[in-house]
């Protein structure tokens, strides 16, 4: 009887022992969309009007890549910030359905675009210029490049 116990007993134990934990996680899973304000990497994505560069709010933005598949929805000033659980090479895109009526439309090859975010890089731009036909109203301008350094961009 007692052997039976004790067997059991220690396969429960090994059974535990053997299971992942969270925080024994994989480091090379995936990234995923986690909240901005306890994620350690975020996009930061704007959209604007090109004339003026005012935020345009209610625009749908969508974050892939490295499986990550997240949406956003611009707030009053035109942001909307996706944090990441890992950093890596995106793809951003607005939803152009999703554009008010008479707000514009992205320039003109920028959306989708790839940016890249470095670990521990809050807020990492994505600039949507909106304009009435497309075109730049100013210079062409682009998404800068993140730093590689901990904490740049913030």
């Amino acid at each position: 009887m007692w052997a039976l116990i004790l067997a059991v007993a220690f396969a429960c134990t090994a059974l535990l022992l053997s299971a992942p934990s969270a925080a024994h996680a994989d480091p090379r899973a995936a990234p995923q969309a986690v909240d901005p304000a306890s994620a350690e990497q975020s996009l930061l994505v704007w959209v604007r009007a090109d004339a003026d560069k005012t935020g345009i709010a209610g625009v749908t933005v969508k974050v892939s890549g490295g499986g990550v598949e997240a949406t956003g929805t611009t707030g009053a000033d035109g942001k909307a910030e996706v944090g990441l659980s890992a950093p890596g090479s995106f793809t951003v895109e607005v939803d152009a359905s999703t554009i008010p009526e008479g707000a514009g439309v992205p320039r003109a090859g920028s959306s989708p675009r790839e940016i890249d975010v470095a670990a521990g890089n809050k807020n990492v731009p994505a600039f949507f210029f909106l304009s009435p036909d497309g075109a730049a109203a100013g210079a062409a301008g682009s998404t800068p490049a993140p730093s590689a350094s901990a904490g740049a961009g913030t």
